[in-house]
């Protein structure tokens, strides 16, 4: 990205893109979000090219809160903060969200080098998910 260098990590300035969300995460995968309305979006051009600003948000099947991506796999936790998590590839349109059984998360952050997943739950008690 433009003025982003080894010597000056935090950038030159913000260049805004279109679109409104409440939630955003980057990674290999892409940029993904969600809006006020729980709607899933994927910024296209940004799979495996988290530097470019892409050409435009893609709707994705779905409602989530909230949404992280890491290692080719987008999580996020819906508004009755049922988790799910989902495989994606560089043109999704379409994303096969698998739930996972067990506890309800509201919020869920995974590790883009080795796809570990942390979350939180709504009492705000921190969990690790094991077996990934």
């Amino acid at each position: 990205m433009q003025g982003i260098t080894g010597t000056r990590p935090q950038g030159t300035s913000w260049r805004r893109i279109s679109g409104s969300l409440t939630a955003i995460s980057v990674d290999a995968a892409g940029v993904w979000g969600v809006n006020g309305n729980d709607h899933i979006y994927h910024r296209r051009g940004t799979y495996t090219n988290s530097h470019s600003v892409g050409s435009g948000w893609t709707g994705i099947n779905g409602r989530l809160k909230s949404i992280n991506s890491g290692k080719g796999i987008v999580w996020g936790a819906n508004k009755s903060h049922t988790v799910y998590w989902a495989r994606v590839n560089q043109n999704p349109r379409r994303v096969n969200w698998h739930a996972v059984s067990g506890k309800k998360m509201k919020q869920i952050s995974v590790n883009g080098n080795d796809g570990s997943v942390w979350a939180i739950n709504r009492q705000g008690y921190v969990y690790f998910r094991r077996g990934v």
